[in-house]
């Protein structure tokens, strides 16, 4: 380990003060001042592990151990669910006609990009949800979207699958081998991603349980966060969330290792996978999807109060007008750092440097959001950095930071380096008229796709906004989560069908601009 950790220091040395142009020394501060909420946590972690590591005691205290436990459960709970439930609908997309594929889609990605407490704003007034505990509250809340990520997944996946050795195996094999012995290789992978990726973003969120009543970790380590009382203990108690996704890594790579996993882009795999499942089982289950949308949007709109329409449109023009630039300026600073990080994984020869480089994109994903908000706040505090501009500047960069392991991932699916052919360099085209002439015209739709979908991600970032949104500007999300606690329902369902308009109109000129 500690040659390994000697390999990095002594690359990333050479790196910077050996590189052949000043672009590499500058490229290389650049990466570290994006992953500087991280790295600093990680930095503070290990300071309070060793000058106060009799602050490990919070984590054997009843209450802490009752909070951890409550979330590992719910998280549990709410992965398997996801995971299973998502394996179905990715299964129904293989049935379905081209069209109803394209309409399919738009509608698994509204449902997961639906902030869950906007679906607690749909349920809380139904008498029927009050009958069950506040744990299958929040599980069958927070499932809504979850279901849907997986099912997102799963349908990438498969459509990724090795077709060759199908067809060769069909010949001579069983449906039931080739899904045994092929496929099931194949997506392990895949399903244990899902898994630890859902279990993680539950267990690292706490605003439904919050609202209901069922206490978690990551309630209790935000309430540490806004009271900043032991800074020590705090940072401490990032432990369980760094445990949890060295340990999600690890299995993955394991698993990665075990199965030498390698996705082929080929035809669908709808010939196999409909002799498992039946036409009229599809039908009913796609009509079931289309129905429970629409149940949503019914329960939120028998909410409002639609004598005070005008008056609600009135008072919440400017917070969906500051919502949405706020979201456009947080994704197009994401995709600006998300195509530097991707080109500089590619520019980098080391595999040390780019194992961490890749490490540190995934870290970024799987910790909670309030830790990021939690280091910033520290870092505005030890420069005194406390002005209205500040104040802009580090909430939306701190927004920006949170979706930049979405924006990488995306930018790898879509970006092709042929474009900027080797051969360009034998004439006298300078790299900026390439840039302005060829990757820019090529890409503009590309870049904008990565730009919308982000911007769905901004609308819903609640934790950094709950802890760094300046004094005085408000949006969407916030006046929802506020409200929800006040009972205010009707200006709450209001805003939340207007989310939910903005997020299907952001889907459709998604799906305008990718035609």
């Amino acid at each position: 380990m500690s040659r390994f950790f000697a390999k990095i220091g002594a690359d990333g040395f050479s790196f910077v003060l050996f590189g052949t142009k000043v672009s590499d020394f500058l490229r290389f501060m650049a990466l570290i001042l994006i992953f500087s909420p991280l790295l600093l946590n990680l930095y503070d972690l290990l300071i309070a592990l060793i000058q106060n590591i009799e602050e490990l005691d919070y984590f054997f205290r009843d209450t802490t151990l009752s909070l951890i436990k409550n979330s590992t459960l719910i998280s549990m709970t709410i992965a398997t669910i996801s995971c299973l439930l998502g394996g179905i609908l990715a299964i129904l997309f293989f049935a379905l006609s081209s069209n109803l594929k394209r309409f399919y889609i738009l509608l698994l990605f509204t449902f997961f990009a639906i902030e869950p407490i906007i679906y607690l704003s749909a349920f809380q007034q139904n008498i029927l949800f009050g009958y069950i505990s506040p744990f299958w509250q929040s599980v069958v809340t927070v499932s809504l979207s979850m279901i849907a990520l997986c099912g997102l997944i799963f349908i990438f996946a498969l459509s990724f699958i090795n077709q060759e050795s199908i067809r060769v195996a069909s010949m001579v094999a069983s449906k039931r081998d080739i899904l045994r012995l092929i496929i099931k290789p194949q997506l392990v992978f895949i399903v244990l991603l899902a898994f630890f990726m859902v279990f993680l973003l539950v267990f690292s969120s706490s605003e439904v349980s919050s609202i209901l009543g069922y206490r978690t970790y990551a309630e209790d380590f935000l309430a540490q966060i806004s009271l900043m009382d032991n800074l020590n203990q705090t940072a401490i108690a990032t432990v369980p969330f760094y445990i949890l996704a060295m340990v999600s890594l690890i299995i993955l790579g394991l698993f990665t290792k075990r199965y030498s996993i390698k996705f082929q882009i080929k035809e669908r795999i709808d010939f196999l996978l409909l002799s498992f499942i039946n036409q009229k089982v599809i039908l009913f289950l796609f009509t079931l999807l289309v129905f429970l949308f629409l149940s949503i949007v019914v329960l939120l709109g028998m909410q409002i109060d639609f004598s005070q329409f005008g008056m609600l449109v009135k008072e919440n023009r400017k917070i969906l007008f500051d919502s949405l630039v706020l979201a456009f300026v947080v994704a197009s600073i994401a995709v600006i750092f998300s195509v530097f990080i991707y080109r500089t994984i590619e520019k980098i020869k080391n595999i040390y440097l780019i194992f961490t480089l890749v490490a540190l994109v995934f870290l970024t994903f799987l910790t909670p959001s309030a830790l990021i908000g939690f280091e910033v706040i520290k870092i505005m505090q030890f420069f005194n950095l406390h002005s209205e501009f500040t104040d802009y500047l580090f909430f939306v960069l701190s927004s920006s930071f949170k979706l930049i392991p979405i924006g990488v991932g995306l930018v790898a699916i879509l970006y092709h380096k042929d474009v900027e052919d080797e051969s360009l360099k034998f004439f006298s085209i300078s790299k900026m008229d390439i840039f302005i002439k060829i990757v820019i015209p090529t890409y503009a739709s590309r870049w904008l796709f990565v730009v919308m979908i982000l911007c769905v991600f901004a609308l819903n970032e609640l934790s950094i906004s709950i802890l760094l949104i300046p004094i005085g500007f408000e949006v969407m999300i916030i006046k929802i989560y506020n409200l929800l606690h006040y009972g205010d329902y009707s200006t709450v369902t209001f805003l939340s069908l207007m989310q939910i308009f903005v997020i299907v109109l952001i889907l459709i000129l998604i799906r305008r601009i990718t035609k």
